[in-house]
């Protein structure tokens, strides 16, 4: 079963100070370092990053996951200079009737009020 939202092309949204928009292989160092830090990783599906390939394969993983209608997951970048600090999303899981709901934010960006942002 696929999710069946007319998501197309990939939505993008913004606050005041960020931006909510697709993960791409530009971001592949940002991803790298978000996932190298174990204060991310202890809470997270994801065991720490040690290599790079890890995060392209996650940014490749992302995108199959949206084009196919399991779910999505936007890049949380900053808008004065678009850095990707973190990501946040849902994927599907029909044979569970549910759905996942996650995010993770770069360790630096902690505590300054970036996930309690609204989209109004």
């Amino acid at each position: 079963m696929e999710l069946n939202c007319p998501l197309h092309p990939f939505p993008n949204l913004e606050t005041e100070r960020i931006v909510l928009r697709q993960t791409t292989p530009e971001d592949v160092i940002a991803v790298f370092a978000i996932y190298a830090d174990p204060n991310v990783t202890q809470s997270h599906n994801l065991d720490t990053f040690t290599h790079i390939d890890q995060a392209i394969t996650v940014i490749e993983q992302r995108a199959k996951g949206f084009e196919s209608g399991q779910g999505i997951r936007w890049g949380i970048a900053l808008k004065s200079n678009n850095q990707l600090i973190g990501s946040c999303g849902f994927t599907w899981h029909p044979s569970e009737a549910g759905a996942e709901i996650g995010y993770e934010l770069s360790s630096q960006f902690w505590r300054q009020g970036f996930m309690y942002t609204r989209c109004l």
